[in-house]
């Protein structure tokens, strides 16, 4: 079936709900605090350089700080708001449309990976009900923009493996495209392109061997794109940053000579580029090296994200008078993240058990495990310090593996044509069940989730499950 009759056929009523109440979750009160939260500061100072022409950099790639500074442009947020660290709340409009965005497209990739209709509104529906996911879709943070972009390319090269001609050639260029702006944004984005040339290789050589002119071509297309965004980014930094480097930027001379008073020609020049770009890079492989020796209170072990031990309090304002106060904490859904980390190894033991249900799945599964552990099993070899955010881009994959299998082993893949018509009544109870039980406990955490006024005994009535690390100020 052609790609686009198969997108139409998959626009059922389950999937504008989602994507109205993902809009809604997201953009509801987005401009409330009024005030710079956690990191914003940074990625708003960074978004400013490009406005006045101050060099800087940090440990990241360009492109997310290039995006939030486009944004600015066209949202009309002037330059001189953001190198001064005042609030711009417009534009948290850039994270909270990619989370937005982002659980329609789940529901679509898990459509294309063969589930039913119920098994991809669960799915879809857990990530829209997680409070982390949530927070960090609300704040200027680039983490989430680069979860869509990463989890577009996936989806793009989903719809291509079912394609043929031009139309795969489409599919491809756009995974390719979505996977390099997501290494753009941080290098952790990577794990997209990885993942797709693992897949593209392993099914390459098992259905096309010998068709040479198409492996030449696809190989191309999946590499070549990637890095020619990837320098595009560094092309735009330097044009854009022409005036210096602030004073504690330790760069060397080299680094510093380029971009400093040159002009665009001089910067197209391939040697001054090249030279620029690579010492950039090593640049902010030292930063990051550098960060090892550093700690941060709200710091937590890359072991620990799985069950949300170590919460962020992003944000608090306390009115002693009325006996009130105000949180947004990056606060996992309990039952979201440990109840897909128990529905993954259930999975994986009816695997091992030889489950005839799963059968169909293997490959699927394969696929969304080792997508895990690309995003997961790297940050055991990284020392400097890291967050429980950092753990997003996994549990999506954990989202994704565990849906897929409990959809399967429950039935619930089955029947397309009658949403509600479950294989039993046993089946639709445990359904209903999860879905409600998550959406309950995605309800009662939110107002920590918008710092919403909540009084100290309602605080007090949540902390227990929340990790004793959010007593500390934000701004520690």
């Amino acid at each position: 079936m052609p790609t686009a009759r198969l997108v139409a056929r998959r626009l059922q009523p389950e999937l504008l709900a989602l994507t109205i109440l993902a809009l809604i979750t997201r953009f509801w009160g987005l401009l409330y605090p009024r005030a710079v939260v956690w990191d914003e500061m940074y990625y708003e100072r960074f978004a400013g350089a490009y406005f006045t022409g101050t060099y800087n950099l940090n440990e990241h790639p360009p492109l997310g700080k290039l995006i939030f500074a486009g944004a600015a442009k066209l949202l009309g947020i002037s330059g001189a708001v953001l190198a001064n660290n005042q609030p711009a709340p417009l534009l948290r409009v850039v994270p909270a449309l990619a989370g937005s965005l982002l659980i329609p497209l789940v529901y679509l990739l898990l459509r294309e990976l063969g589930s039913g209709r119920r098994t991809a509104t669960l799915g879809a529906l857990l990530l829209l009900v997680d409070n982390a996911l949530l927070v960090e879709s609300r704040l200027i943070l680039p983490d989430v923009i680069l979860l869509f972009f990463g989890m577009l390319a996936v989806l793009a090269y989903a719809f291509a493996r079912r394609a043929t001609g031009a139309a795969r050639g489409m599919w491809l260029t756009g995974a390719a495209a979505a996977a390099g702006i997501a290494v753009s944004i941080k290098w952790t984005g990577l794990s997209a392109l990885g993942l797709i040339g693992l897949v593209w290789a392993l099914e390459f050589f098992r259905d096309r061997r010998g068709d040479w002119r198409a492996l030449a071509r696809e190989t191309a297309l999946l590499s070549i794109i990637p890095v020619a965004i990837y320098l595009g980014a560094f092309w735009a930094h330097f044009v854009l940053l022409p005036n210096g480097r602030p004073s504690e930027l330790k760069m060397s001379n080299a680094t510093q000579a380029i971009p400093k008073g040159s002009s665009v020609a001089e910067l197209a020049s391939p040697t001054s580029f090249a030279s620029s770009f690579i010492e950039l890079n090593r640049e902010m492989e030292t930063i990051n090296e550098g960060l090892a020796t550093r700690e941060h209170p709200s710091a937590s072990k890359w072991y620990t994200w799985p069950i949300a031990k170590h919460s962020i309090g992003y944000w608090n304002q306390n009115d002693a008078k009325a006996g009130t106060e105000r949180w947004i904490i990056l606060f996992a859904n309990p039952l979201v993240w440990w109840g897909v980390m128990f529905g993954a190894i259930a999975v994986v033991v009816a695997l091992m058990r030889g489950a005839k249900a799963l059968a169909p799945r293997r490959a699927v599964l394969a696929a969304l495990g080792a997508g895990y552990l690309l995003n997961f099993a790297p940050f055991a070899f990284i020392h400097r310090p890291m967050f429980v955010y950092h753990y997003l881009f996994a549990l999506v994959y954990s989202v994704l593996f565990t849906t897929v299998g409990i959809g399967a082993l429950a039935g619930w893949d089955g029947d397309d044509g009658s949403f509600w018509r479950f294989p039993s009544a046993s089946s639709r109870r445990v359904f209903v069940g999860v879905a409600g039980a998550t959406t309950i406990l995605f309800l009662y955490l939110i107002p920590i989730s918008y710092g919403w006024e909540i009084s100290a005994a309602g605080m007090l009535h949540r902390r227990w499950i929340l990790e004793r690390h959010i007593g500390v100020s934000p701004d520690s």
